[in-house]
């Protein structure tokens, strides 16, 4: 088994003469806060998750609300109706692609789950990766097939992710990655 640093933050372990078969990685770690205007300022959370956007978990949050504030906006004279229709156009079309997968919408008061970029709440940690294969069916009935590094665990020092993902290699033995329905 060979072990490979991509960066300090990535290295990628062989299996069994199989290349690139499990993956360390440190990242921020992904917690839960309540969906909030105070949650939802660039100070607490990264610039991305706002309302009407996504969560770490590709739920959205608060779409209606983001629709209704952006329409106040419009009708107190504080935004152009040119340039807020389509953000609005964005927000319904996440909808429609979050119902059709099935991801929930949050609403003011429910709980986020955020990627923490600014460790306000909790250091960087370490993920063990596993490749896998992401096999799907589509609507027409054809199956489609990609790789995926589906996470498996984490670990808040490199030393225990690393005998963690050692282990995994061990196990895996080169072995045909393992099949994932979605």
């Amino acid at each position: 088994m060979s072990e490979t640093w991509m960066n300090d933050n990535l290295c990628s372990l062989d299996s069994g003469g199989a290349v690139d078969m499990v993956r360390v990685e440190r990242g921020p770690k992904r917690i839960e806060l309540e969906v909030s205007d105070a949650n939802l300022s660039d100070a607490v959370t990264a610039v991305h998750y706002k309302l009407g956007r996504r969560d770490a978990l590709g739920r959205l949050l608060d779409p209606a609300e983001a629709i209704r504030r952006l329409n106040a906006h419009v009708e107190a004279g504080l935004a152009n109706a040119e340039a807020v229709a389509p953000v609005i156009a964005e927000i319904e079309a996440g909808r429609a692609t979050a119902k059709m997968h099935g991801l929930a919408e949050l609403k003011l008061g429910d709980k986020m789950v955020v990627a923490d970029w600014r460790q306000k709440h909790s250091p960087f940690v370490w993920y063990i990766y596993r490749k896998e294969i992401k096999r799907e069916t589509q609507a027409n009935g054809t199956v489609s097939e990609r790789e995926i590094f589906n996470r498996i665990g984490e670990a808040s020092t490199k030393e225990a992710a690393l005998e963690a993902a050692r282990q995994t290699a061990t196990e895996m033995n080169g072995r045909v990655p393992e099949m994932v329905e979605m």
